[in-house]
């Protein structure tokens, strides 16, 4: 790793089709109790109850999520930035870094989705960069749309 590269980390976007309709999909991404079915990373910890917030999400709001590093367990505590029904829903961690998920509408039961991870200061690039953490969110962000379209296939059909 040079130190120029170290010294920025670029956002990290992946995009999919997923055969459901936006707002179906937003109000997943916008319930933090369904956050430990959405995890592409691994790390959320699925036992119930572990989830604290709102059950829909709207900018201003918490809510924090128990994870695992490992043998380490830890509550991660997030800030809902942006909420817009069927279009957007956006979070913050105390590490300066923006989990973003946008719904495009293609076609009735056709969205486009776009998940990124956004570093929000340059200061932190070095570690964000030691750890791996671009290469560990874009894989969670691909396992996130993994796990989404397994979701949808069980999903009734409400829009």
């Amino acid at each position: 790793m040079s130190l120029r590269s170290s010294l920025t980390v670029k956002p990290i976007r992946v995009q999919r089709v997923i055969h459901a309709s936006a707002d179906d999909l937003w109000a997943l991404f916008a319930n933090p109790h369904r956050h430990p079915d959405l995890d592409g990373h691994g790390l959320a910890d699925l036992i119930p109850g572990t989830t604290y917030g709102p059950q829909r999400l709207q900018a201003g709001d918490t809510f924090s999520v128990h994870m695992r590093y490992g043998p380490f367990t830890y509550v991660m505590n997030l800030f809902c930035v942006q909420s817009r029904p069927g279009k957007e829903v956006a979070w913050k961690s105390l590490a300066p870094a923006l989990w973003r998920w946008s719904f495009k509408p293609l076609r009735p039961r056709q969205t486009l989705v776009t998940g990124e991870w956004i570093p929000l200061r340059r200061a932190y690039a070095p570690l964000f960069a030691l750890i791996g953490a671009p290469t560990k969110n874009r894989q969670g962000l691909v396992g996130t749309l993994n796990r989404l379209e397994e979701l949808v296939a069980e999903m009734p059909h409400t829009s």
